[in-house]
This record gives structure tokens, C-alpha cells and sequence, in this order.
């Protein structure tokens, strides 16, 4: 950049790096908005999109109004729907490939219940959400109490063990979710499981019967293998404001946005009693495939990348 006299910027030094490296494709798994612009200034450049989060409405707004790219590999059918004016080819409904990676097994299940943490780091007492706006740490976190509080009655009065699989992956924060856990919930009858395996929730999701979350990306990648799941569209509700913007009704089959305890309790009962192989089947295809597939060893993403490159060597 001193060498072209132009002002020091991110945005300047992606193009210089794109204009001196000069690639054929430029491949993006994240959501920065950067790489939506790139074919205004790089427009024989190839561009592939694979997306690895959830996209909020501020995103896919600007995407829309902005951004473009050739190929477009989606979670779920409703972001293949947004990227329709987005992707200059059709766009690919592929799942996460990470999930993709680890394939549902018929080897016996724990029984006890599994809660999927979200758990950050306390930092400035302050929550920076995917769309950009900070919240009060307990704010935030107060609805994960909540509900960890009705499923360890639940537990406690049915028998039950409950377990909660911690987001941390370093040993010192790992330490710090526990305390945090802990804290609230005044029991040591709990187990955490934890690791510093970054491919250990996607393992030991797999092992537990019944699981439990409130809007984690794990959860959805769990359902869209069609385990068995039950979560708590509530988050909303405590930030009073649409953090999530789900493509499904506030209440459905296996999960609740009612915020009344005793409703909540009599919901997971039904679901732990009644839930069937053929309801999970039935619900992933009339809810959740708008929301995220499955491509099994990352099957078809393989081909279709496969297919683009020799197309264009």
C-alpha cells in the first residue's frame, strides 16, 4: 500500500493483496461483507460463497442491495431463496460441512438429557450479537438460566440425568462456563462435558437420546440429522427485540416460545414420551429444511466443487 500511495485500509489492502497474488478463485466461509463487493473490482475473478453461520435479515439485506458472487453453497432453503439475486449460478442448498463430516449412528444413545451451552466469555459486561448490537451480558444469558433451571426440576422429579455440553474450548474458559453454570444452579448432580476438541459437540450430540437448546447452531445441525431435539425459540422475548429470525411459527412440535413454567414442563414431557422417528422425519421436512440440510459426508458439496473447478481450469 506505501508503494501505491493509497490510504491504509482493509478494504485497500484486500485488493492490493487480490491485484499482486492474482488468484483464479476467491472462496469465502464466513459472512464479511468485503467479500460480496469483490466482483466490482474483480469481476473475471471466480467467487465462491460457503456459508457457516446463520445470516440475520440486516445481512442479507445488504447482500441483496450490494454484493454478488458466481457460486453460492447454502444451509437451508430459505437462504437458497435469498441468494436467488445474489449468486450468478444457481445456488447449492449443501448444510454445514462441518456437521456434514459426522454421520448419525443406531449405536445406543445415553438417556440422560443433554443441554446445549452458549456460553461466552464475561467481557465489559457487554454481548456483541451477530447483527452488530451489544446487549447486557446477564441480559443475554438470562433466558439460558431460565430454562436450565425448569430442565433440572424436570430431571430431578423424573429421574433424569442432566448434562450440559459446554461451548468453551480452551481449559481456562472451560473452567470459567462451569463456575458460571454452577453459580446459578446451586447443584453439584450435574455433569459437564467439555473438551478442547473443536469437533467434540458435533461427536457427543451424537451419543445422547433427548437434546435440549435454546437457539444454538449445534442444535439446528442436530436436527437437520434428525435427531431427536426439543428448543426454546425464548431469546427474543428476554432481549425484547428479534434477535433470531427463524422462517417457522413461534411454537411448533418440538419446541415453545411460552415463557410459563408449567407449559414449558408439560412440553418436554410430551416430547420425551411421545416423540417418534417418523415425527422427527415429518417435522425436519415441513420446518426445518428451511432452515438447514444434511449432505452426508459432504457428498454432493464435494461434487458440485469438484464439478465448478474443472469447468473452469
Amino acid at each position: 500500500l506505501l508503494l501505491t500511495f493509497k490510504k491504509i485500509s482493509y478494504n485497500n489492502y484486500l485488493i492490493n493483496y487480490i491485484t499482486s497474488v492474482n488468484p483464479k478463485y476467491i472462496i469465502h466461509h464466513s459472512i464479511n461483507r468485503k467479500f460480496f463487493l469483490l466482483k466490482k473490482n474483480f469481476p473475471e475473478k471466480i467467487t465462491i460463497y460457503i456459508q457457516s453461520e446463520f445470516l440475520n435479515k440486516t445481512e442479507i439485506k445488504f447482500i441483496k442491495k450490494n454484493g454478488l458472487c458466481d457460486y453460492a453453497f447454502l444451509w437451508g432453503k430459505q437462504d437458497v431463496i435469498n441468494f436467488k439475486s445474489i449468486s450468478k449460478n444457481n445456488p447449492e442448498l449443501i448444510g454445514s460441512i462441518l456437521n456434514n463430516k459426522f454421520s448419525y449412528t443406531n449405536k445406543k444413545k445415553l438417556d440422560s438429557i443433554l443441554f446445549i451451552s452458549q456460553f461466552r466469555e464475561n467481557k465489559k459486561n457487554r454481548f456483541i450479537l451477530n447483527n452488530g448490537k451489544s446487549v447486557n451480558y446477564n441480559l443475554f444469558f438470562k433466558c439460558d438460566i431460565f430454562i436450565l433451571k425448569i430442565l433440572f426440576d424436570y430431571c430431578n422429579n423424573k429421574n433424569f440425568k442432566l448434562s450440559i455440553l459446554l461451548s468453551s474450548k480452551k481449559n481456562t474458559l472451560i473452567e470459567k462456563e462451569k463456575e458460571f453454570y454452577l453459580k446459578h444452579l446451586k447443584s453439584d448432580d450435574i455433569s459437564f462435558l467439555s473438551s478442547i476438541n473443536k469437533n467434540f459437540g458435533y461427536q457427543n450430540t451424537l451419543k445422547f437420546k433427548k437434546i435440549f437448546f435454546i437457539n444454538s447452531t449445534l442444535g439446528f445441525e442436530c436436527l437437520a440429522k434428525h435427531k431427536s431435539c426439543f428448543f426454546f425459540s425464548i431469546r427474543n422475548k428476554f432481549l425484547n427485540f428479534n434477535y433470531t429470525n427463524l422462517p417457522i411459527p413461534d411454537n411448533g412440535p418440538c419446541w415453545t416460545s411460552s415463557l410459563n413454567k408449567n407449559k414449558i414442563s408439560k412440553r418436554i414431557d410430551q416430547f420425551i414420551s411421545n416423540e417418534t422417528k417418523e415425527d422427527r422425519k415429518y417435522n425436519y421436512e415441513k420446518y426445518f429444511s428451511k432452515i438447514i440440510a444434511y449432505d452426508k459426508k459432504n457428498k454432493n458439496f464435494k461434487k458440485k466443487i469438484n464439478l465448478i473447478l474443472s469447468k473452469n481450469y
